[in-house]
């Protein structure tokens, strides 16, 4: 290539950190092996020396398996294709199968190392082939006790890596330039006609996708397996298992990541780029979920706030967790994340059609980010990357939402245990009502240097 691979420029970004988003998306901690720390980087994930130069992936997969001590899922930074779902995919494929050295994914009659599973018993096998000649992957292979897998071919379009100028050409990926967007799930290209005055001309416009999304729930019942249709909400694509986990969580339904025992897309993807359209939570055996509860069919879109709800009573989920009195935040930094929350959404300013829900530091540095058509899918998929890793309650952060403050996204708030919110625009009545019983602090109208304060005003600062 004539230069390191890992900083070409692809979406605004390089390979590496876009590669290190696209995994923590899917849930996984990352790790990154290397000769040295990489001038792009990021700040959630690990790092460990891979050893002398020339061992090659091999010499990574070693540092990697010794760093963590556990199961290794190996990914090649120069998949720019890659999406969350694959990584899904393959932690599906690898659930509740015996292996030995690990899983390796086949895409037609190739191997696929560096988008496969490794366990620590191939660590020695490992070890002894960097002590030889053969340094290949294909080789360890070989010498293992592997499982494999064939990649659907939807998966296997995502699987072509950057090796040479052309590749980046054939991907449609300018070095420096931006992500293409027919690779792009959550925005689509239309032909549109522009009328400016008396002329008329033909363009394309770029518009933010919006899918139905249905949520589905496995369970023991009368000692069989059972699923069921739980939810359709309209979405945009992306972070499809967060949204379903943050729906149930945000709901009532589950009440910790290990009543799932595995949440993944199923179904045929369709379209190009594929999507899958529904998603299936598998509850673990007896998780105590009342399915009594379950009897009304959920059905949600991106503007219903909280319709289908059968009664009043049943809006009010029950929080797990009690708001603290923390954090005291200082207005200035309040002022400052609407310019932050919009500098970071990628797919609004391609399309200016998606909201966006946003979790800050005290300090007001931007965490994490998720967009969608609907704000409640916006804040399930933000809460329910943080429920899966086990990361709530929320107790020093401040929420960021583009748009209203509706009761419903204050009530998801509330059971993430998040102390403050703040909005751009006006919350509702109800949403006031609800964040004064749950001793949030609420605000409003945040435009410039300018807020409202509903509520909480004790955990805001002024000079």
């Amino acid at each position: 290539m004539g230069f390191d691979k890992a900083s070409a420029r692809i979406g605004g970004t390089t390979l590496l950190p876009r590669t290190t988003r696209v995994a923590r998306d899917a849930g996984v901690k990352v790790l990154v092996a290397g000769r040295a720390k990489p001038a792009d980087w990021a700040e959630e994930a690990m790092f460990a020396p891979d050893g002398q130069p020339g061992l090659g992936p091999l010499g990574g997969l070693a540092a990697a398996l010794r760093e963590v001590g556990g199961p290794v899922l190996a990914l090649a930074c120069d998949m720019p294709l890659l999406t969350p779902d694959a990584i899904r995919w393959l932690l599906a494929e690898a659930h509740g199968k015996p292996l030995k050295h690990g899983l390796i994914t086949m895409a037609g009659d190739r191997y696929e190392p560096l988008f496969s599973l490794y366990t620590q018993a191939c660590l020695p096998l490992v070890e002894a082939r960097l002590a030889g000649e053969d340094l290949s992957l294909k080789g360890l292979i070989a010498a293992g006790q592997f499982a494999f897998t064939q990649a659907p071919g939807w998966l296997a379009e995502q699987l072509k890596n950057v090796n040479t100028p052309e590749d980046f050409e054939r991907l449609k990926v300018e070095i420096g330039g931006g992500w293409p967007v027919e690779n792009n799930p959550a925005t689509r290209t239309v032909k549109v006609q522009r009328v400016r005055g008396q002329e008329i001309r033909d363009q394309e416009d770029l518009l933010a996708v919006e899918e139905p999304l249905e949520i589905r729930l496995g369970f023991e019942e009368n000692g069989r397996r059972v699923h069921r249709s739980l939810s359709i909400t309209m979405r945009t694509p992306g972070q499809d298992c967060e949204l379903a986990a943050g729906f149930l969580f945000t709901e009532g339904i589950v009440h910790s990541p290990e009543q799932i025992a595995k949440i993944a897309p199923c179904g045929k993807p369709i379209g190009n780029p594929p999507i899958c359209n529904t998603v299936r939570a598998d509850l673990a055996g007896d998780t105590g979920v009342d399915f009594g509860r379950l009897t009304r069919h959920f059905y949600t879109s991106s503007s219903c706030g909280v319709c289908g709800k059968s009664s009043i009573d049943a809006l009010r989920a029950q929080s797990p967790y009690e708001l603290t009195s923390g954090p005291v935040i200082d207005a200035r930094v309040i002022s400052l994340l609407p310019q932050a929350q919009r500098d970071a959404q990628e797919v609004f300013e391609q399309t200016g059609g998606l909201h966006a829900s946003a979790l800050f530091d005290i300090s007001g540095k931007l965490l994490d980010l998720c967009e969608d058509v609907g704000r409640h899918n916006a804040l399930d998929k933000l809460i329910g990357r943080r429920f899966l890793a086990g990361n709530l309650p929320v107790s020093d952060h401040i929420l960021l939402v583009s748009g209203r403050a509706s009761f419903e996204l204050v009530q998801k708030a509330l059971m993430a245990g998040i102390p403050i919110v703040a909005a751009i625009g006006a919350p509702s009545s109800l949403a006031v009502e609800l964040a004064k019983d749950g001793d949030m602090t609420l605000v409003g109208f945040l435009r410039d240097d300018r807020f409202n304060l509903y509520c909480g005003g004790d955990r805001i600062k002024t000079a």
